[in-house]
């Protein structure tokens, strides 16, 4: 596999946690890593790749909101936050999330990572363990909401991470 140009160094990183962090979390090994690797990468993002990003993030919260009562308006008030401050909050989150998702992306890409069958029955079956229900139900429900994407992606995101993990070192 070819390497995207935009990668930058993603392996054999000397990675410095802050002294107030725990070393050994998992968490916090996972976030300095991926900040590791997305502050060595070039990706750019355009203005308007983030605005629909943030659009899109808004539809989603406003749909999440819909089961509260909470109208969207009243979200705003209660936050004391205009439209467009909360569309400028949400635009800065949106170009780190997609800078993250282009830089994981290429590692799968260069390391020619996928997801085979095995690993989604893996996945399925600890979702329906968790659900009390059974693996063929659980992907029933999953692929009926539209959801299979999601989770081929989280077990890509599991890999690569894991890869990043074995493949830097915390100091």
């Amino acid at each position: 596999m070819k390497k995207d140009s935009s990668l930058g160094q993603y392996t054999g990183i000397e990675i410095q946690i802050s002294d107030n962090l725990d070393k050994d979390s998992i968490t916090n090994q996972i976030e300095a890593v991926i900040a590791a690797v997305v502050e060595r990468s070039s990706f750019t993002v355009t203005e308007g790749a983030a605005e629909a990003q943030v659009i899109s993030m808004l539809e989603n919260f406003k749909q999440q909101l819909a089961p509260s009562g909470l109208s969207f308006e009243e979200y705003l008030k209660q936050s004391e936050k205009t439209y467009e401050q909360l569309f400028n909050e949400l635009k800065i989150i949106a170009v780190e999330v997609m800078k993250k998702d282009a830089a994981l992306n290429a590692i799968t890409k260069a390391e020619g990572m996928t997801v085979n069958d095995d690993d989604l029955r893996g996945k399925i079956s600890d979702f329906a363990r968790i659900a009390g229900c059974y693996p063929e139900e659980m992907y029933q429900e999953l692929e009926k909401n539209g959801r299979l994407e999601a989770v081929y992606r989280e077990i890509l995101w599991e890999k690569v991470i894991g890869f990043l993990l074995e493949n830097n070192r915390f100091v």
